[in-house]
């Protein structure tokens, strides 16, 4: 695999004692002095201005050392895509997918230029529903036996099938200014999800904290047969 892009995120989703490292359920960094601090050393994947830390390349591997002492996340994504050639030469050289720690799989479409993740508009072990009024309820697992401690797929024999099953189940449409639908042409594809060993530490420390809350929240409940 070669790496696609990587993003920087400010916050992580979770559900209850696990982090899901989705993309488009994780907030990006949008700080105009941020961005400024790091425009050395990323361009736009796409090739245009950045406004938010979302579809990055990485020119310069120190901005990992930059990083490790803030408060984000650095997610890698890389895929067997052969178009991701074309970004072979903004990558800086000497960062290695085998310096980086994976995480777990996802899957992602794209169509007519525009990428999706399957938790959000396709079918994965979590669902995403945004259309849902109450928050707690937007996000759900439907396959735990699947998922990892990081809401990704756990192994790629489990990402195949699922990868497998948004190719042959789900389809993508527009409307025409006729009013009829034509269906759009969907690539869905696997991606593997890295990170640089800052960010995993902070993950690791980011889980504790989170199984400790959970633990302190339970054990502070009314005792049963209390009123």
């Amino acid at each position: 695999m070669k790496l696609q892009h990587f993003n920087i995120y400010k916050k992580l989703l979770r559900l209850d004692s696990r982090i899901i490292l989705i993309s488009e359920l994780c907030e990006s960094v949008d700080d105009e002095i941020f961005i400024d601090s790091i425009a050395q050393k990323v361009i736009s994947k796409y090739g245009c201005d950045i406004h938010t830390t979302d579809d990055l390349i990485l020119r310069d591997k120190l901005l990992i050392e930059d990083l490790k002492s803030t408060d984000n996340y650095l997610i890698f994504l890389a895929s067997n895509r052969s178009e991701q050639d074309i970004n072979d030469s903004y990558w800086d050289s000497e960062l290695e997918l085998e310096d980086l720690i994976f995480l777990g799989w996802t899957i992602n479409s794209s169509s007519d230029g525009e990428g999706d993740d399957a938790a959000t508009d396709g079918i994965f072990p979590v669902i995403f529903n945004d259309l849902l009024a109450d928050e707690t309820q937007m996000l759900k697992i439907i396959d735990e036996g699947s998922l990892n401690e990081w809401g990704l797929i756990k192994d790629e024999l489990i990402c195949n099938k699922y990868l497998e099953t948004n190719k042959s189940e789900v389809k993508h449409f527009i409307v025409k200014k006729d009013g009829t639908h034509q269906e759009l042409i969907t690539d869905w594809y696997a991606l593997g999800v890295y990170c640089d060993k800052y960010t995993y530490d902070k993950l690791r420390a980011l889980k504790i904290t989170q199984q400790y809350n959970n633990l302190t929240h339970h054990s502070s409940g009314t005792p049963n047969g209390a009123p």
